[in-house]
């Protein structure tokens, strides 16, 4: 079991929005097995950070592909496709660290490919990216 990392920036001087810089997954595709867990830390690139930000987590398959599950996460028996969470702001009071047990691949996932589309909101101004992930079914 491993924690699947995508790093974002709200860039600096950006007031009216717009999009997360930074290296997402990095350089390559992740692959996640059963049992990984996806966590997002966005560092705020600017002066005065906020207390808190709001994520929103679209997990969708990508373009192009032909699986039938629409996100390797559940909930019970219910995909999760859409996720609300809060971050504070951490002790230094730059990064705000997203996570969910609801964001594990659990045992009886299947192999496929997806998109990340988080969207970060403060004080109703926004900023966005989506990185994209795989699967593996093991």
């Amino acid at each position: 079991m491993a924690t699947v990392s995508a790093n974002f920036t709200v860039p600096a001087n950006t007031s009216s929005g717009g999009r997360l810089q930074g290296a997402g997954f990095g350089a390559s595709t992740p692959r996640m097995n059963h049992g990984d867990s996806l966590q997002v830390v966005v560092t705020w690139g600017g002066s005065n950070p906020p207390g808190s930000l709001t994520g929103y987590f679209v997990i969708s398959p990508t373009s192009g592909s032909n699986q039938t599950a629409p996100s390797p996460f559940v909930n019970g028996s219910n995909f999760v496709c859409f996720l609300p969470l809060s971050a504070s702001k951490s002790v230094n009071g730059q990064q705000y660290t997203f996570t969910s047990t609801l964001l594990t691949i659990p045992n009886n996932a299947t192999a496929g490919n997806y998109e990340l589309t988080l969207v970060v909101e403060s004080a109703g101004v926004q900023w966005s990216e989506d990185p994209e992930f795989d699967t593996t079914g093991n």
